[in-house]
């Protein structure tokens, strides 16, 4: 269990400079960042996750552990999620997310990290990015870093170094109507996410079907876009749609550790 650091509040940023991050996976997040103009993002309820402060004051090494098994992000080192992307109906390319089975050290806490290498349509690498998260006791995934590099241009953002916050990946039993934000930085806009449903509707993609189905809404404040993303259980992100229906990425194949 958190300790104090963890209790619920509604927060309402004031930013500056914009990062657009199109997470396709909270499960390993497949994002990709690049810089847009300032925004304030909305306001986000908490109704499920009352024992949290989103983002995280404080980091608790003892409280937090680089063993992932939420069942909606579960992040087992050696796996990997590959997406094909499209826009307006087109191929766009395609998203690789894998767990690396060496973590990293932030703020004390030992975290899991992924990889994500988004390609075009071409298949030349555009974009790579690597995330570190930890889980702590009652399941909840936390991001604690940061590393986007797109365009020949680095981003990147550490929690408790230079005013950023950890913010939630994905709450321990998600509830619709629950909310928050991924992380604070400053000078930066940070995307929120939102429960709309969890049920057993069926979704198909490339790789599978499920009917164990998490919906969520992701808004990305610096463009007022927003997202709808769905995750099967066991199993992570499997599709991605924005809202105007243009652009979307799909689960095409699942690698287990030892497959």
């Amino acid at each position: 269990m958190l300790a104090p650091m963890f209790r619920a509040v509604r927060r309402r940023s004031s930013v500056v400079v914009a990062v657009r991050t199109v997470f396709l996976v909270a499960l390993a997040a497949v994002a990709l960042s690049s810089c847009s103009g300032s925004a304030v993002p909305a306001d986000y309820d908490s109704t499920g996750i009352d024992e949290l402060t989103i983002p995280t004051p404080t980091l608790d090494p003892a409280a937090l552990s680089d063993d992932v098994d939420n069942p909606w992000l579960p992040l087992v080192p050696g796996t990997s999620w590959r997406y094909e992307r499209t826009a307006d109906g087109g191929p766009a390319g395609t998203s690789v997310v894998t767990v690396l089975r060496r973590g990293a050290t932030v703020g004390g806490v030992d975290g899991v990290v992924t990889l994500t290498l988004d390609r075009d349509a071409y298949g030349d690498v555009v974009a790579t990015a690597r995330r570190t998260y930890a889980e702590d006791g009652d399941g909840n995934v936390w991001l604690l870093a940061e590393e986007v590099t797109r365009d020949g241009r680095t981003e990147s953002w550490q929690a408790g170094s230079d005013g950023a916050l950890a913010g939630l990946a994905m709450p321990a039993e998600p509830r619709p109507g629950d909310g928050w934000v991924r992380a604070e930085v400053p000078r930066v806009d940070v995307p929120s996410e939102r429960v709309l449903a969890v049920g057993d509707d069926r979704v198909e993609v490339p790789a599978g079907s499920w009917t164990d189905v998490l919906q969520t809404e992701v808004v990305e404040p610096g463009e007022r876009r927003t997202s709808v993303l769905l995750y099967a259980r066991g199993v992570g992100l499997v599709q991605a749609e924005d809202d105007g229906g243009g652009e979307a990425t799909v689960l095409v194949a699942l690698t287990a550790p030892g497959d």
